[in-house]
């Protein structure tokens, strides 16, 4: 119990501020090009946070364990879009995605808009 009610006093705090805004002044993304579009060597990946300081997108050999072969730092676009472009194929590697907010870097995640994922779904 006692566990429990740290947990509460940690998180309503932040409950209170994701609240902050009443639902129809919520920021929206109208177009439907989020995600990765794939050809053969040359990736486009697309995300949408209108609230991140900085984006990056890491790429990875496996779907499930190992560090990031690479990180590209994606450029800000319009809307609160966030963009790279990587001129290689792709083909058989998993990529996932962090961005910067308030300062600090939160973990990675995997592309909403992929169509599969690897193992536990880690990373697209």
């Amino acid at each position: 119990m006692k566990e429990i009610c740290m947990l509460f006093g940690l998180l309503i705090p932040y409950m209170a501020d994701a609240q902050a805004l009443p639902f129809h002044q919520y920021p929206i993304y109208p177009d439907n090009d989020l995600g990765l579009t794939y050809q053969h060597g040359r990736s486009s990946f697309k995300i949408w946070s209108p609230t991140a300081e900085k984006a990056e997108l890491l790429l990875y050999v496996d779907g499930l364990d190992g560090d990031a072969f690479k990180v590209i730092s994606m450029d800000k676009g319009d809307n609160g879009t966030w963009n790279a472009i990587v001129h290689q194929d792709l083909h058989g590697i998993f990529y996932a995605f962090r961005i910067q907010d308030g300062g600090k870097w939160l973990h990675a995640v995997p592309d909403p808009y992929a169509k599969s994922v690897g193992v536990n779904g880690k990373r697209a």
